[in-house]
């Protein structure tokens, strides 16, 4: 009877071994899968896809021994594939620097055999500097440059100063280079809605030497900590100030403008017109972006008038015309406006009546009809 319990024990142990039996966890690369592609196989792969720039020269090449694993999508499944990782030593001729390039193979597997796919350059480190000194560039320089760029990048943009915050030069390989960090004051003219808006904004820029000779590489706005390379204005740098861009008229320029319009009107101006009092009651709102300022004005004149009379001839009783000097008062209005092109103000008329809120549309030329008759003279 012992017997058979300790028979029964010994199976449920051995059944319980099998259950926690480790397993491979899921995404780990296994070494045997890795070791399917040989590290002969690899370099070789890599020294016949992998092109030489010719201003370097390939010190060393290097299997790292780094693999990753992982499935791409191929010929509507997923396939394995694999990334092994090469090491490049490059001396770069121009400046005699060496950089240590990292580099990926790619392999899917077709079927039971891995296909070579392409290399990938991951990242570059620098190792040495050159020996030469580091160019320098002078503020006027650096300025100019700056100020050129945004000028090129912005339309309508005028930088009226620019106080360098910021000045570090540097290698790039065996390029020079200077990072400058700015303060721009700027003034932007709209030309559709007739504004100026001034602006201040920080600014990092990259300055490369080629050849000699100092180019802009990129500017970008610094917000809130970041660099911003496509730096919108109105929302990444202060606003300062906004006027608009046309020029302000004074009380007498504007009424020296529309009475000369107004003595202009035909026949006004055919009957001898002199005007007494010209006098502005007010400006209406703006429009067409300031290029328009509707105006409401005052005026008494004289105009020559032919006025029936009646006289006598014995006992007959006739009618003839006698010229007078008629007194007329009107309430004028109309408008200055704006000419773009020819950057000056001119005034216009557009109509008489007796009162301000009236609004006729009587024509000035007949002030009869939409003036007031005060007497003659």
């Amino acid at each position: 009877m012992c017997f058979i319990i300790i028979f029964f024990i010994l199976i449920a142990s051995n059944m319980s071994g099998a259950v926690e039996k480790k397993q491979v966890p899921a995404g780990k690369v296994r070494k045997s899968d890795a070791q399917e592609i040989p590290a002969k196989r690899v370099l070789n792969d890599f020294a016949a896809a992998y092109k030489s720039p010719s201003n370097s020269k390939t010190i060393k090449i290097q299997y790292s021994g780094n693999v990753r694993t992982f499935s791409e999508s191929r010929h509507g499944g997923q396939v394995p594939v694999q990334a092994h990782g090469v090491v490049l030593t490059v001396r770069i001729n121009d400046c005699g620097i060496q950089v240590r390039e990292a580099w990926e193979a790619y392999y899917y597997k077709l079927e039971n055999e891995w296909i070579f796919q392409e290399i990938r350059q991951i990242k570059s480190t620098q190792l040495t500097k050159p020996t030469i000194t580091l160019p320098t560039i002078s503020n006027t320089e650096m300025k100019k440059l700056i100020s050129d760029s945004f000028g090129k990048t912005y339309q309508g943009v005028t930088v009226q100063d620019i106080t360098i915050l910021d000045n570090k030069g540097y290698w790039n390989l065996c390029t020079p280079q200077h990072r400058i960090v700015s303060k721009i004051t700027i003034r932007m003219e709209d030309d559709i809605r007739n504004v100026i808006t001034g602006y201040e904004c920080l600014v990092a820029s990259i300055l490369a030497q080629r050849e000699g000779t100092w180019e802009h590489i990129t500017s970008s706005c610094v917000y809130k900590g970041k660099e911003i390379e496509k730096c919108h204005l109105g929302t990444f740098c202060l606003k300062t100030s906004t006027a608009s861009s046309i020029p302000a008229i004074s009380d007498n320029e504007a009424l020296d403008l529309l009475k000369s319009s107004f003595e202009k009107e035909y026949f006004l101006m055919k009957n001898n017109v002199m005007v007494e009092k010209f006098s502005l009651i007010k400006y209406l709102a703006n429009e067409d972006y300031g290029t328009k300022i509707p105006c409401i004005v005052n005026a008494i004149f004289v105009i020559d008038e032919n006025k029936e009379e009646s006289i006598n001839e014995g006992e007959t009783k006739k009618r003839r015309l006698k010229m007078v000097r008629a007194v007329y008062e009107c309430v004028v209005y109309g408008y200055l406006k704006y000419d773009l092109l020819d950057k000056k103000w001119e005034g216009f008329i557009e109509s008489c009546c007796a009162s301000e809120n009236e609004r006729c549309r009587w024509s000035c030329s007949s002030p009869v009809k939409g003036c007031r008759r005060l007497g003659e003279k």
